[in-house]
């Protein structure tokens, strides 16, 4: 019996071995994917943090209303998830809603509410940028102005203007009552005149810029200008006349 331990040990020894050499390459590769779905697990589906520009939405604007407040377009917004949940945002389907409805002239505060944020279950907001929005809301008022013509540099010498006319020769003013409020013309964009101006002309000129809220119906206007020779009489004394 105890000259049978040794040869026991040495044939347990060979079935080690050969099983452990036996098919090595299969064995190899199957430790890799072993060790890259490990991996995979316990790296690839660990949190990130992500930065998303959210569009907002201006719902429901009374129409006797107007903004006048420089506008905030996106949100920040950083998310923490598994990076294949991230992976999944729609960002087309993501938008941020501000609803008027009701409100009245002056500030309206909104605090940014990302509760409804189409996100995949398992991604969470941690944190917001501006938290808050302030919109200046005014009053729309119309008002009708004249236009004046105006003009940028003179005729060649010997020629002169003997007649303007704008057609239409008002417009229609619309925008915020406080800005509104202060216009009592408007003018066109400047009509150029130079040496080679010795004949009427017929030009379509656009109302001078008013500002980001403010416009003009319509918003160009038909100027005609009428140009001779000036006609110089002269007196000569003594001259015979056959």
């Amino acid at each position: 019996m105890a000259a049978e331990s040794p040869t026991r040990l040495r044939r347990l020894g060979a079935a080690v071995r050969t099983g452990v050499t036996h098919n090595l390459p299969l064995k190899a590769l199957a430790l890799v994917m072993a060790f890259g779905l490990w991996a995979f697990v316990n790296f690839g589906e660990r949190d990130t943090e992500e930065a998303i520009k959210v569009p907002v939405e201006l719902r429901n604007i009374p129409a006797r209303l107007m903004i006048t407040s420089p506008r905030v377009d996106f949100i920040d917004v950083r998310v923490v998830g598994p990076r294949t949940l991230l992976g999944r945002i729609d960002y087309g389907r993501l938008a941020i809603p501000l609803d008027f409805s009701g409100a009245r002239s002056g500030p309206a505060i909104f605090t940014v509410n990302v509760d409804r944020l189409d996100l995949p279950r398992g991604v969470r907001v941690v944190r917001v940028t501006p938290a808050q929005i302030t919109v200046t809301l005014e009053r729309v008022r119309r008002k009708t102005v004249p236009v004046q013509l105006r003009l940028d540099g003179e005729p060649p010498p010997d020629f002169r203007i003997v007649a303007s006319t704008l057609t239409p020769d008002v417009v229609e003013l619309s925008g915020p009552d406080s800005q509104i409020a202060r216009i009592e013309a408007v003018a066109t964009d400047p009509l150029l005149l130079d040496a080679s101006s010795q004949a009427p002309i017929r030009q379509e000129l656009p109302i001078e810029p008013l500002g980001e809220y403010v416009t003009a119906r319509p918003g160009s206007v038909r100027a005609e200008v009428e140009i001779e020779e000036v006609r110089v009489e002269r007196e000569l004394p003594e001259v015979p006349v056959d």
